[in-house]
């Protein structure tokens, strides 16, 4: 017999499967890391820091399905000077 997945209120198996997708679905939404990597002004990308500020303009550039709410979430944390989103036909 497999592992038995419980949701933290669940009571069965249908709380089971929305607690997994709920859950999937948070880790798919790319704006928290965006926001996270920009918070403060400052662009964190691994142990490098880059003061925006120190810029007189902030380019955005986004490729591939999630460019759209990438560029949605830079812009929202520190705001674009430029930019170019490109996502594949049919994308929201």
């Amino acid at each position: 017999m497999g592992a038995v997945l419980r949701g933290a209120r669940g009571s069965g198996p249908e709380s089971d499967a929305l607690s997994v997708i709920r859950a999937g679905l948070r880790a798919a939404d790319v704006g928290p890391g965006i926001a996270s990597a920009l918070a403060g002004g400052v662009l964190r990308a691994g142990r490098r820091r880059v003061r925006l500020s120190e810029y007189g303009r902030v380019c955005v550039v986004a490729y591939g399905k999630a460019a759209a709410a990438m560029a949605e979430a830079a812009d929202a944390a520190a705001p674009a000077s430029d930019g170019i989103v490109v996502v594949p036909a049919g994308s929201p």
